[in-house]
């Protein structure tokens, strides 16, 4: 998928990269077969991009982040969701590192919109644990206390995309043993040529290595790469022997960059191709037939003058496929919309009446929400996943709780006047009542922790029905006036005594 990876890259950044890779590396736009050369070139000079790629993952983004997600933190075990019962040590870690997760000022979830256009491009990211490197020439701490001081065990998140991790080797249930990470960096010196110098990071579950080599022109077997001082080292989960990287990953029916990725580029040559057209129709070429005098003095009032039976006309094309080109791109516009499931962008202004009605708007934007909640799901578990390792790292006795990223229908105002008749139904049935509950919990808590949903589901099998805690009730209070009698009768003999 490297090929295919930097494709979707030029395709939803667009623009001036875009533009460079077709009129500098000749690719995207196709050559038509025998298409004269200096045409050809002149549709590179004209080339132009309507960047739907980049409207439909700005417009996931920008929906699936609208509302930010809500991440409690409490005690292992705990049974309240109470953040003040988890130390101040831990608070003031847990805001500075949501405040800035990458050390380069990125808060914990703006971090995740990076890592949601990753998985809509290339459908999975790798998000590394990282703890800070000492400053080159640093004395290293000798104590616990300096490594504190110096922030040297805050742990920071790094995003890689799938072509940067180039070999690496899972176990039988799939989790990651090592991997090899490649980064190119351009390294500057003042008054001096940059160099592109190629990392290469080696982690596996207990120490993680780095080798380095500059690019002075082409790579062959016999290059090698050398050790950067300081490596191999502990890495941020050495002491716990696990991976610091974690991979995300969508299915392939949510990695919506491969879905649409030919049609997006039949749209481009169409759209280029019918652009010429109309450019050649606007700027006709004039033809004179017959023998023309071309030695006439123009006055302020030109005119041409032509001999007796000449004509006069201009070339250009007839036009008699421009309808069914842009008819065409319409279609491929729609098309690439639907398979996004962005069913009201793929609607044009010339829809009929019914279809610009309220209610199918709203059933057009069904598909898009029933995405967002799946990619809510995916993002939600990781984001609890990574908070997870990071606050293990720290050493904090802490559980995190992600909420939000559901988009799934509420339930409205019929439903739950449907959810308070179906409670007072006189059906015989504990088992009926507490699937019952069941229901109602995911309909009013859609957006809660799986771990969360168990916890209630077991409250609910545990407990006892409401009719069961009334008759509990009664026997205790019956129970209690008996208790209270038989006291009352014993103090009585004692009085007759």
């Amino acid at each position: 998928y490297h090929g295919a990876y930097t494709t979707f890259a030029d395709l939803y950044e667009g623009g001036v990269v875009l533009r460079e890779r077709v009129q500098k590396q000749g690719i995207y736009l196709l050559q038509k077969p025998k298409e004269v050369s200096d045409v050809f070139r002149t549709r590179q000079q004209r080339f132009s991009y309507t960047n739907l790629l980049g409207n439909i993952v700005g417009w996931y983004v920008a929906a699936l982040f609208k509302e930010p997600a809500q991440i409690v933190k409490k005690k292992a075990g705990a049974q309240s969701d109470t953040a003040a019962v988890i130390g101040k040590d831990a608070e003031d870690f847990c805001a500075a590192f949501e405040a800035d997760a990458d050390r380069k000022g990125t808060t914990f979830g703006d971090f995740w919109h990076k890592v949601f256009e990753c998985l809509i491009l290339n459908k999975a990211a790798y998000i590394l644990v990282d703890l800070p490197s000492p400053a080159p020439g640093a004395q290293s701490p000798i104590s616990l206390g300096e490594q504190q001081a110096a922030g040297m065990l805050n742990p920071h998140l790094v995003k890689y995309t799938p072509d940067q991790v180039i070999d690496w080797d899972t176990d039988a249930y799939g989790n990651l043993e090592w991997c090899v990470i490649a980064v190119a960096n351009e390294e500057r010196k003042p008054f001096k040529a940059p160099v592109i110098v190629d990392y290469w990071y080696y982690f596996d579950r207990l120490q993680v290595a780095c080798y380095s080599a500059p690019r002075t022109g082409k790579r062959s077997d016999a290059d090698v790469a050398t050790l950067v001082d300081g490596y191999p080292r502990a890495h941020a989960m050495t002491d716990l022997g696990r991976m610091p990287v974690r991979k995300v990953e969508v299915p392939d029916g949510l990695w919506l960059a491969n879905r649409v990725f030919l049609p997006l580029l039949n749209h481009l040559n169409l759209d280029n191709a019918f652009d010429f057209a109309l450019f050649q129709s606007a700027l006709a070429q004039l033809v004179i037939i017959g023998r023309y005098n071309d030695s006439t003095t123009l006055s302020e009032v030109s005119y041409l003058n032509l001999p007796d039976g000449g004509d006069i006309k201009y070339l250009e094309p007839a036009g008699t496929a421009f309808t069914a080109i842009d008819n065409r791109v319409m279609g491929l516009e729609e098309r690439i919309y639907k398979a996004c499931y962005l069913m009201d962008q793929a609607r044009t202004n010339r829809a009929t009446a019914s279809a610009q009605s309220g209610l199918s708007k709203q059933m057009d934007k069904t598909p898009s929400r029933d995405v967002l909640s799946g990619y809510g799901a995916v993002i939600r578990a990781a984001m609890q996943a990574v908070y997870q390792d990071v606050l293990t790292i720290r050493d904090f006795d802490l559980t995190p709780d992600v909420r939000g990223f559901d988009f799934e229908d509420k339930a409205g105002v019929e439903e739950l006047d449907f959810m308070v008749t179906a409670s007072s139904l006189d059906i015989q049935s504990d088992t009926y009542r507490r699937e019952r509950d069941k229901k109602s919990v995911r309909k009013v808590l859609p957006d809660a922790n799986p771990e969360t949903i168990a916890k209630i589901d077991k409250e609910i099998e545990t407990s006892p029905t409401p009719e069961q805690a009334a008759i509990e009730a009664q026997a205790k209070q019956q129970a209690d006036q008996t208790a209270s009698f038989s006291q009352d009768f014993k103090g009585t003999s004692g009085i007759e005594a």
